[in-house]
Parts: structure tokens; sequence; C-alpha cells
């Protein structure tokens, strides 16, 4: 979940640990009282172990359950749209996972907002005090690498065939159905879609879609005097109306209100890095 504008913002590809496993480190201050978001997400469907220093942040999920973030966090199945509500700052650092490893990570099926202490005991509390008193971006990736590499976590037996239709995916920038993917590989799509869920625990045709949203919100900030219907043809929708109906699905409002409210997560979405 990057962040578009920001006091500070910084991301990083992985140090010691392989880019299989994690796709990138972040880290983003932001203040209301300078700057003005929606709080919106468009899901990228990688899971995150997230780390907040405020102790007032809240989220609101798409059943409009409210939950306030514990200091370490991931989130497990809840039914998106999501939003961020805070008052004044909002600091956090975030480890995002390759979508195929997050089943090995938080291999959990409750659909909650999970506090990483569940899975890994009190050593994230710990985590998030090293992160937080760091001087750079450098130091917090240490703190976390050393972390990660402290659970010894392998990733499940299908990751490696998941990983390869994310690539397909993230190739077309989600330009693709389900029934091309299971072309592609072989493989009956009642079985796709098993293993897909399995593993992302998303269903593939939601995955699709909101890489292909990301991707048009992506072009449409590098290229804002193309129209979103222009841009909805170039990513292969039909019709203005799927495209609506489709970026409503992922973010809970219409893609004109989204690019108006500049909303959160639309960076670094066209490929698997």
């Amino acid at each position: 979940m990057e962040y578009p504008t920001t006091l500070k913002s910084a991301t990083k590809r992985p140090i010691k640990l392989s880019e299989d496993v994690i796709r990138r480190y972040y880290y983003v201050e932001f203040d209301q009282k300078q700057q003005s978001n929606s709080g919106i997400i468009v899901d990228d469907a990688c899971y995150e172990l997230m780390f907040v220093k405020e102790t007032n942040v809240k989220i609101t999920t798409g059943n409009h359950e409210v939950f306030l973030l514990p200091p370490c966090y991931t989130l497990n199945n809840l039914k998106g749209p999501f939003r961020f509500e805070f008052s004044d700052t909002f600091s956090s650092f975030c480890i995002k996972l390759q979508p195929w490893m997050n089943a090995s990570y938080v291999p959990t099926k409750q659909a909650q907002l999970l506090n990483l202490t569940t899975l890994y005991a009190n050593c994230t509390n710990k985590l998030n005090e090293d992160i937080f008193n760091s001087n750079s971006l450098d130091e917090m990736v240490n703190h976390a690498e050393q972390f990660l590499g402290s659970l010894s976590i392998h990733p499940n037996k299908n990751a490696e065939l998941v990983k390869t239709i994310c690539s397909h995916i993230y190739e077309t920038s989600g330009n693709i159905t389900v029934h091309e993917i299971a072309d592609k590989m072989n493989i009956y799509r009642q079985k796709l879609n098993l293993l897909f869920k399995q593993e992302v625990k998303y269903t593939l045709k939601t995955f699709i879609n909101n890489v292909r949203i990301r991707a048009c919100l992506t072009f449409k900030f590098e290229n804002p005097e193309i129209s979103l219907t222009e841009i909805a043809y170039q990513f292969g929708y039909c019709d203005q109306a799927h495209f609506i109906r489709s970026f409503k699905n992922a973010s809970g409002v219409s893609p004109s209100e989204y690019v108006k409210l500049r909303g959160y997560s639309f960076r670094t979405v066209g490929s698997p890095s």
C-alpha cells in the first residue's frame, strides 16, 4: 500500500533476502495538517507485515468494520475496500511479501486484522521499537531482515507454480482472463483457482482485477492529460461501465472520484519486482 504524496517516503528492495520472497520494504510519514488524502486503498493482494508508530490510527473495511491498528499487524482476508483514518500523523514501515508467499507467512484462514504477535510472539513488538528508533531506511531494513531470517519460513509446495501465474498477470498488466491463464498453464480452471487461492488468499479473478486497476491508475497519474475513458480502452475494458464497475469493486469509489481525491496505492504496480 504505497502512498502517492507524503512528507517522507522511501522504498527499498531486499538486501540479503530473496526477491522471490520479499517484494520490497517501504517507510512513509504522512501529516494530515499539511497534506490531505482520502486514505482509500486499492489493494495489490500482496500481504504486508506492517508496523505503525502512532497509537490512534484506524482502518475501516468494506463491511464498515472499524479497527484500531496495533503496533504490528497484517490484514488477513478482511473485506475491502479499505480506508485508513488518522487525525494527525501516520508513520508506517512495511514488509511487503510477494503474493505467492502470502499463505507461507500468514497461514491462518481466519478473516481479521491480525496482530502479528499472535503469529510471531512478542518479538514483533521489539522489532517495532527497533524500526522506529532507526536513523535510516537501511537500518530499518536491516532489523526487518534479521527478524525475517530468524523465522526460517519456507515457501509452500505450490508457491513456484503460483509465482509463474502471477508473473503472467503482471506482464499483461492484468489484461488477461482466468480462461487464458488456464489454457497457458494447461490446468483446469477449477484446480487453478483452488491452487491460487490457497497460496495468495485471494481469488484469481480478484487478483487479476486489482492488478489491472492499479496499472490503469499508474498510467493515469503518469499521463494526466489522457482521459480515464481512453485509458480504460487501452487496458482492454470493453466499455466505460465495465471499467467503473471493476474499479468500484476494488476501491469503493469511481475512477474519477479516486483521481480527484488522490487515494493511496497506485505506484509500482506494473511488474513483479
